[in-house]
């Protein structure tokens, strides 16, 4: 989960903040938008069902490379086959995203390579460093691709993947759930 002043973006876990943060954060009713879950997980057996824990290990770093990501254009992240996770057999995987350096407000986005993104990972402001835990599929290559909003530094990290065979992870098309900035109809929230 990514809190920030006045944003929430949820991709796996919901946590509303208590009366008491929202007004420490100077907002008495916390903005939340809220994103169906990229992935259900459920109890499964087998030697790949659920997930497969590794010991988190950076898959990609812009700053490394010294220019941070261009709006709209996606960076292709492979995951299998690197950090403990298999070159194949791999269903999606659980990443820690962060967002550095952004120039101004923005999201990012994450999915499989080939798939386009139609909610947010991680909403941010400018000159906050944001982190949020997402499970996202994989593209048939085993790439996720992230794409941000506005100029930003990403920092990908690898925490666990889970396999194509058992029934530990089932897929969804991201949708919007709830977004209490509307109310029915699209009108703004009084």
């Amino acid at each position: 989960m990514s809190w920030l002043v006045g944003n929430v973006a949820v991709v796996v876990a919901v946590a509303m903040p208590t009366p008491a943060l929202a007004a420490s954060l100077g907002r008495p009713q916390p903005l939340v938008a809220v994103a169906a879950a990229s992935a259900t997980v459920a109890v499964a057996s087998g030697p790949t069902a659920g997930l497969q824990p590794v010991d988190q290990a950076r898959l990609v770093d812009t700053r490394d490379r010294g220019a941070p990501l261009a709006p709209s254009t996606p960076l292709e992240v492979p995951v299998a086959g690197r950090a403990g996770v298999p070159s194949t057999g791999v269903l999606a995987a659980a990443l820690n995203l962060t967002v550095t350096g952004a120039v101004g407000e923005g999201f990012l986005s994450v999915a499989p390579c080939g798939v386009a993104a139609s909610t947010s990972t991680i909403n941010f402001r400018a000159g906050l460093d944001v982190a949020n835990l997402a499970v996202v599929g994989l593209g048939p290559a085993g790439s996720v691709c992230v794409t941000s909003s506005v100029p930003a530094h990403v920092v990908v990290d690898v925490s666990g993947w889970f396999g194509a065979s058992g029934a530990g992870f089932t897929p969804l098309v991201p949708s919007r759930l709830l977004d209490t900035r509307t109310v029915a109809g699209g009108a703004p929230v009084p």
